[in-house]
């Protein structure tokens, strides 16, 4: 199976290495990179497994996240490639972006924390004060 002209097209502008390619034991879409050997980029097509990296693979996952097979090429995969791209051109944008995101949520579970504190004291004043003042009307 081939895909589309535009969809190879797009790849290509996101690497001039990679390529897709349609697994038929598995019944889906892969894009690979050429394997790099003594300098120089090897595009063996006979024994595209053992030339080239799996960078991708374009499937469907059910609730549970398990494999379903088949997903048609789309846009969509586009960006996720793009976007892995990018995060492995760019490390220390993504620990940067990581760091942000555990921030915000220390920052939230604080929050959270001192809210939750001053719940029980404000429940332990009002009980502690309520037994005075009952005691006092007797």
């Amino acid at each position: 199976m081939i895909a589309p002209r535009w969809f190879q097209h797009e790849v290509k502008l996101i690497d001039q290495d990679y390529f897709v390619f349609f697994n038929e034991k598995k019944c889906r879409w892969e894009i690979r990179l050429w394997k790099k050997h003594f300098g120089r980029w090897t595009q063996d097509k006979e024994n595209i497994a053992n030339n080239s990296l799996l960078v991708m693979t374009c499937c469907e996952y059910d609730e549970n996240l398990n494999d379903i097979g088949f997903r048609p090429l789309d846009q969509r995969l586009l960006y996720a490639l793009k976007k892995a791209k990018r995060n492995a051109e760019n490390p220390l944008v993504v620990l940067r972006e990581i760091d942000e995101a555990n921030k915000k949520l220390e920052e939230e579970f604080d929050e959270a924390a001192e809210d939750a504190a001053r719940e029980v004291v404000k429940s332990a004043w009002t009980i502690h004060h309520r037994h005075i003042f009952d005691i006092g009307k007797k």
